[in-house]
Parts: structure tokens; C-alpha cells; sequence
């Protein structure tokens, strides 16, 4: 994370076919007057289960807890990126 006047963000490059597909369905928004781009949930879910370091497993496990997430959107990327056995695991 890095800290822009205060607030933390985390700059994600785009390494890798998922990582594209969740930028390029990032929704904007706009954060005191600056539009920004966010990725979803299920994107930062599947890229953490992706990346699958202890703490992109600790990550995934608090989005799993505290994010609203669209369960058919998120079956979908995990099945696009072979990722429903690491999710399955995790998620055990």
C-alpha cells in the first residue's frame, strides 16, 4: 500500500490475464472530487487466491467475511482461471 495524502491505496499492475480482465471491469467512483477506478470484490477475491501468499490468503479470507459478493461472477472467474480447487481449499 502506498499513502496518497492520507489515504492508502494499492496500485495493482497488470501482470497476467486476470489481473486485465479486473481492470478492465473496474467500476469508477469518485473519492473527494478524483475519479477513481475500483476493482470488485470477486476480482480481488480471485486474484488473492491466485496469488495465494499468506497474506493474499488472509486477504481473501476477510473478503470472504465482510464483502457482498456476486456469487455467479465470482464462479465464473474462478472457472475461467482454473482457480475452484484453490478456492475450495481455502475456503475449507
Amino acid at each position: 500500500l502506498v499513502m496518497v495524502e492520507g489515504i492508502p491505496v494499492q496500485f495493482i499492475p497488470v501482470y497476467n490475464e486476470l489481473v486485465k480482465e479486473a481492470v478492465e471491469s473496474a467500476v469508477e467512483a469518485t473519492y473527494r472530487r478524483i475519479r477513481i477506478r475500483v476493482l470488485g470484490p470477486e476480482y480481488l477475491l480471485a486474484i488473492a487466491v491466485q496469488t495465494n501468499r499468506p497474506k493474499d490468503r488472509e486477504r481473501a479470507i476477510q473478503l470472504l467475511s465482510q464483502a457482498k459478493l456476486d456469487s455467479k461472477l465470482l464462479g465464473r472467474v474462478l472457472k475461467k482461471y482454473g482457480l475452484g480447487e484453490r478456492y475450495g481449499k481455502l475456503k475449507a
